[in-house]
């Protein structure tokens, strides 16, 4: 992927932020996205920080990705970030029914085992 591939991380308050899970969950799902359907979508990571908020993924206080993409799926996806502005804090869920972008399933890759990775994105 080149960089019309990545949506902007502009509003991402670096280092500060303690929400950086729902970031990485966020953009796999769009270069997920971007690989299966040829567009490139925006989608709302405080619908994250503020929904799934159950068993171990708390807000700003951290999340584990796995747990995310499975809020994800049982989700039917995210809404874009334009309707669910990203804020840099806990908030109340907004959580809207009409997601822009969904994923099917997800899989755990080894680090730094490339090979995996092709292997995770092409199925």
């Amino acid at each position: 992927m080149d960089d019309s591939s990545l949506t902007s991380l502009s509003s991402w308050k670096m280092p500060l932020d303690r929400c950086y899970w729902a970031l990485s969950v966020v953009v796999a799902t769009e270069g997920i996205v971007k690989i299966t359907m040829g567009k490139l979508v925006s989608l709302a990571e405080q619908e994250l920080v503020d929904c799934d908020v159950h068993g171990e993924d708390q807000g700003c206080e951290g999340g584990l990705m796995d747990n995310a993409f499975k809020f994800i799926i049982k989700n039917d996806g995210l809404t874009i970030e334009s309707s669910y502005p990203y804020t840099a804090a806990d908030g109340m869920c907004k959580s809207a029914s009409n997601s822009a972008a969904t994923i099917k399933g997800y899989e755990d890759v080894p680090a730094n085992d490339e090979a995996a990775l092709m292997k995770a994105v092409a199925n």
